[in-house]
């Protein structure tokens, strides 16, 4: 059995957890004077994490989410920190997907886990977007250069070795932090991901110039994946479609379709 700690509650959460028209404001795994670290916040209360790493946010998966919320509630507690720049509110350290998604199901609270050291709030976030393993390399790359800055007898071996990735990868990383901001935003909003790719910018003298040609060349492959040629024979009174493309349509686009044809071979 996992054992759990207590402590008592801070001062500056008092209010918060006193009851309110017979419901209590926290969760607690003990009835005694102390509480855990688990408290049911108000979703007002919550903000992003200041030095989030992630930009990007699927949207069809937050809906997912926000439907098993609905249903089952939010099983996982949220790791907060208090703001140091908006009073009263608290940063959402890990799981901003969860808030977003509680938003969405139209919670009022969400369990959560206060913590008080902003270089452990910093490393937990990390570490949780490196566990999804969906975070873009420039994203982790400014993540990781915020840590390095903010300890500064910290070496990139250490900290590699604390966050849970090779200290190759932690440098090489770190390294695409030097890529100009207007060319980060390009590379983001196509979602450009291979490291060989990157490195090649980086090293360029002409970056983008790299990357629109890149660019334009998956827009054109988009473009030929989305064409098919149909070859279209009437024979013998019946009508004969020779195509690899017609696998890929709906079946109500190939009633469309068979109308058409039948139409122009009238």
């Amino acid at each position: 059995m996992v054992k759990v700690n207590y402590k008592e509650i801070p001062e500056n959460l008092k209010n918060m957890t006193k009851p309110s028209e017979g419901k209590g404001h926290r969760s607690s795994l003990s009835q005694s004077i102390t509480i855990t670290e688990h408290y049911e916040l108000d979703i007002e209360r919550l903000i992003p994490f200041s030095k989030q790493a992630r930009v990007n946010f699927n949207d069809e998966e937050i809906k997912n989410l926000a439907k098993s919320i609905s249903l089952h509630g939010v099983r996982q507690p949220l790791t907060v920190i208090q703001s140091n720049n908006f009073a009263g509110k608290y940063e959402v350290v890990s799981g901003e997907r969860r808030l977003r998604a509680s938003i969405l199901a139209g919670l009022k609270k969400v369990p959560c886990i206060i913590i008080s050291d902003l270089s452990l709030a910093e490393e937990i976030a990390i570490i949780e977007n490196i566990m999804r393993e969906d975070l873009h390399p420039l994203e982790l790359s400014k993540a990781f250069h915020a840590l390095i800055s903010s300890k500064e007898k910290t070496t990139q071996v250490e900290m590699a070795d604390r966050i849970g990735v090779s200290p190759k990868v932690f440098s090489e990383t770190l390294k695409y932090y030097d890529i100009p901001e207007e060319i980060k935003k390009l590379i983001l909003l196509h979602d450009i991901r291979e490291r060989d790719f990157l490195r090649k910018v980086l090293k360029s003298k002409n970056p983008l110039s790299i990357v629109n040609s890149r660019i334009s060349q998956a827009t054109r492959s988009k473009k030929e994946a989305s064409t098919s040629i149909l070859r279209v024979l009437k024979k013998e009174g019946k009508i004969l479609i020779q195509s690899k493309g017609i696998t890929n349509i709906s079946d109500e686009q190939k009633k469309v379709l068979m109308s058409d044809i039948i139409s122009l071979l009238s």
